[in-house]
């Protein structure tokens, strides 16, 4: 059963992974070429989908704590 969520979990974070690409993607081509060169994107790369660099675009704090981790703290919990 723990297999099946940490399989279901990794699935997830891709699509919604993949989901926020396209719409990134999507909401940049609606830029002209100029507001585009101001972010340090061409439209090249924006059709190409190499605009997209997660290091660059967001600095977020990264917790400490994998998704597996959290999936296993919840199932201790549930349990107690």
């Amino acid at each position: 059963m723990i297999f099946n969520l940490k399989k279901l979990s990794t699935a997830i974070i891709n699509i919604f992974e993949k989901v926020a690409i396209i719409r990134t993607r999507q909401a940049l081509s609606f830029l002209s070429d100029n507001e585009l060169f101001q972010l340090g994107i061409t439209r090249h790369e924006l059709s190409n989908g190499n605009f997209y660099k997660s290091n660059e675009v967001i600095n977020l704090p990264i917790s400490k704590n994998s998704v597996n981790d959290k999936m296993i703290e919840l199932e201790k919990n549930k349990a107690a």
